[in-house]
């Protein structure tokens, strides 16, 4: 293998599987990098047998969710960026069928007999990602862009950044979704268009709009449905098989986990064949008799899958439509309609969504491959010219106020990246530190938005009430990042890091909460510098 050159991959870190790409040369389409084991895909899954024992990465992991889920787990995903007390973790444990628990602040996931944090197990999949790279590219490789949803907070885009460099790469740029998918179907020098991004995986179903000018992209809106995808198809084939074959042996494949497996995976082969054919014939294995095997001979057509996955095409018609509305958008507004996600080439998925639009949608690009490809041209971009995607925050970040009000500092639709300086008066004499809770999706009140942190400001000098002020800014970086430093003199340069204060849990660096809360609100000349 060469040792490390300037090669920069992009890279899907999808729900179910993972992709990577890049481009070959200049002026070349990107490829997709492949593995002997899982073809172009990385299957997001983890599996530890033995408490000392190599963790497993990708197909054989995935196996092992059925036969032995106490030792495997996937969907990690969802966790990355999570607080422990969160109803959004609850939630998602319940789902997933992971035990989770919460350890210095953060969470912690049951694999086998390991507890890990999800930046570990994700950076165990960035780690087989990059070693798979390696072996196609004959090359180290110690560079990447990743993709990340549009609906990822601050905090999920740092976890995936800690994640990559645990496995020995730098992130030059996140990119969001939707614009890398965007960017794979060259609209990247569009002029005000507005695309509506559909993008239904195995597990998930994510509707995106963005508008693009000139190689800046925003997103307008973003939904979906966490519960929403190929694998919801996949269970209403298996149902279908269920009530096909005679009842004593639907209960022994019910209470047989491997043979439940088996015919898990023949109703998924079943429906990825559906994709390009209009009937397949297939048999679920009972066991070694061959002629029970003949027994279970099925015939399966487009149509009647059509008719057993209706339900699943109302929910997805239904969550663009919410999507819309919430993000006060009109179907006659999209210019281009792309779909996204390997669900998506099923004839009547693809069919549902394009008469939904009442137009034809872009679908000529592998749909699994579509965002890695689109990664991989910014991974390209950012080897030759250190510029990448130009975006514009997606979010709005604020302080809260001693009255309970937000005062918004960084405002939703400012072109990154971008800085804001704030002046926070004492309020008390003699006061020596402040602390300034931060906010995302800070509209209006703390209510409705996300805290992320607190900023501990000490080494004020006594002074009465007023008289001395603090000063900090607030900077969005390209990858969507927040960053909190002061410019004054002792102080430049310095980097703040954002204490998540809370009930139970401090950061050691942060110091006893004091008894008064935040400033009170600058009057509007201060607010504006």
């Amino acid at each position: 293998m060469q040792g490390p050159d300037d090669r920069v991959i992009g890279i899907d870190l999808g729900m179910t599987s993972v992709v990577a790409a890049h481009v070959p040369g200049p002026g070349q389409r990107p490829t997709v990098i492949r593995s002997k084991q899982d073809g172009v895909t990385l299957a997001s899954a983890i599996a530890i047998r033995e408490p000392h024992e190599k963790p497993l990465v990708g197909q054989i992991a995935w196996e092992m969710l059925t036969t032995h889920p106490q030792l495997s787990v996937t969907g990690i995903k969802r966790l990355l960026g999570r607080k422990p007390d969160s109803p959004a973790v609850r939630a998602l444990s319940a789902q997933l069928g992971v035990k989770t628990h919460a350890r210095d602040g953060k969470i912690s996931v049951r694999v086998g007999h390991r507890w890990m944090s999800p930046v570990e197990l994700t950076s165990l999949l960035l780690t087989e990602v990059r070693l798979l790279a390696e072996a196609d590219l004959n090359t180290a490789v110690r560079q990447c862009v990743i993709a990340v949803p549009a609906y990822f907070t601050v905090e999920q885009k740092q976890a995936v950044v800690e994640a990559s460099k645990l496995a020995g790469m730098t992130v030059r740029q996140l990119v969001q979704e939707p614009s890398a998918a965007a960017l794979a179907y060259e609209l990247g020098h569009r002029k005000n268009t507005r695309v509506a991004i559909v993008d239904m995986g195995g597990v998930r179903l994510d509707v995106s709009v963005i508008k693009i000018s000139n190689d800046t992209f925003e997103v307008l809106a973003a939904g979906g449905h966490p519960y929403l995808g190929g694998t919801n198809i996949d269970a209403q084939i298996m149902d279908w098989i269920l009530h096909k074959i005679p009842p004593h042996f639907r209960q022994k494949i019910e209470h047989d986990p491997k043979l439940f497996l088996l015919a898990r995976m023949a109703a998924e082969q079943a429906k990825r064949k559906l994709s390009r054919r209009q009937v397949v014939n297939f048999h679920v294995p009972l066991g070694t008799n061959s002629s029970l095997a003949e027994r279970t001979q099925l015939r399966l057509d487009i149509h009647t899958l059509r008719s057993i996955a209706s339900e699943t095409i109302d929910r997805i018609t239904a969550t663009i439509s919410d999507t819309f509305k919430r993000g006060g958008i009109q179907f006659s507004d999209i210019d281009e309609v792309l779909l996204v996600g390997g669900t998506t080439q099923l004839p009547f998925i693809r069919s549902s969504i394009q008469d939904f639009f009442d137009q034809e949608a872009l679908c000529s690009l592998p749909p699994e491959q579509v965002i890695a490809l689109g990664a991989a041209l910014v991974a390209d971009k950012l080897r030759r010219s250190s510029r990448g995607v130009e975006s514009v925050i997606n979010t709005t970040v604020g302080i809260a106020l001693a009255n309970g009000r937000l005062m918004r500092v960084l405002e939703r639709s400012s072109r990154l990246p971008t800085t804001r300086r704030v002046m926070i008066p004492t309020i008390r004499d003699h006061q020596t530190c402040i602390e300034l809770d931060i906010f995302e999706d800070a509209e209006k009140n703390i209510i409705d938005a996300t805290y992320l942190g607190t900023i501990v400001y000490q080494g004020i000098k006594k002074a009465p009430t007023g008289q001395e002020r603090v000063i900090i800014d607030l900077t969005f970086d390209t990858d969507h990042r927040l960053h909190v430093s002061s410019p004054e003199p002792g102080r430049a340069g310095e980097i703040f890091e954002l204490a998540i204060i809370g009930h139970s849990t401090r950061k050691k660096s942060a110091i006893p909460k004091p008894t008064f809360h935040v400033a009170q609100e600058l009057p509007e000349s201060d607010q504006k510098k």
